[in-house]
């Protein structure tokens, strides 16, 4: 067997909180999936589509932003390890929709 595929997984943010999408860059499992907890308890699966060669879900209509969500995936497939500083500042602009976040600081 061949050894699993490193992913790298972010968030598109909504009003820089809410969960817009959740996206997957290099994914290599075709099965995985994200699911969320709704308030009544049930499992919501989210929609998933390609965008690319990233793997994008979107929240049902029913997620209220602070659910916690859920990603499954075949670890046999693909693995995820811990953002890379060479990679961080590409998935934070992409996480922010390609909006840069300036610093004014304070005096």
């Amino acid at each position: 067997m061949s050894k699993p595929k490193t992913a790298f997984y972010f968030y598109r943010l909504k009003d820089d909180e809410f969960v817009k999408e959740f996206c997957v860059a290099n994914h290599a499992d075709p099965t995985q999936y994200v699911e969320t907890l709704a308030r009544d308890g049930t499992l919501q699966r989210w929609d998933k589509r390609e965008e690319g060669d990233l793997l994008v879900f979107r929240p049902p209509d029913s997620y209220a932003g602070d659910q916690p969500l859920m990603w499954m995936c075949n670890r046999d497939l693909q693995v995820v390890e811990p953002l890379s500083e060479e990679r961080r500042q590409l998935l934070e602009t992409e996480a922010l929709c390609r909006r840069v976040s300036v610093d004014l600081g304070t005096n």
